[in-house]
Parts: C-alpha cells; structure tokens; sequence
C-alpha cells in the first residue's frame, strides 16, 4: 500500500494500537473492524508484541521469586573460556 493512498484517520489509528499500549490495540480493532488492512495489521501486532512482553514479564518476575539463577550472559561464557583454556595452555 502506498503512503499517499492512506488517510490520516488509518495512521492515527495505527499510532494508538501501539502507543497505547494493549488497550490501544483493542481499541484500534473494535474502531476499524472492518475498514482498514493497514489498521487491522498494526493492531494485531500490537496486541501480540504486548502479550509476549507481559508473559515474559510474568516468567522473569516468577524466577526472581524462585530465585532461579539466571543464564550466563555471552560475554561471561567467553571470558570463562578464554580464562580458562589460557591457564590450561603450557604456550607461554
């Protein structure tokens, strides 16, 4: 769809569904049921991106209560192996 063809209302809409957060995307739907692809895409974005951020939202807050230990981040797996095979390497 091309920027000229779409109307200021379709925009406006598809800036609610995401600032607005999950409401925003209700709202955009319950709007433009049945007006706009453009608005319907943004909305059901919307409405899924802020799902998955409150469900990994809900497993991060249960780990901390469970005080699970958390994965090893990228740069802490390389220093513990460069460290570790330097020490184990007679090279020097």
């Amino acid at each position: 769809m091309d920027k000229k063809t779409l109307s200021l209302e379709s925009r406006v809409l598809a800036f609610v569904a995401w600032a607005l957060n999950i409401i925003g995307a209700i709202i955009a739907l319950l709007v433009a049921a049945d007006s706009s692809k453009y608005i319907k895409q943004h909305a059901v974005q919307s409405f899924i991106f802020y799902i998955i951020c409150a469900i990994l939202a809900a497993l991060i807050k249960a780990a901390s209560i469970f005080r699970l230990p958390a994965p090893y981040s990228l740069a802490e797996s390389v220093l513990y192996f460069t460290s570790f095979h330097s020490k184990a390497c007679a090279c020097s």
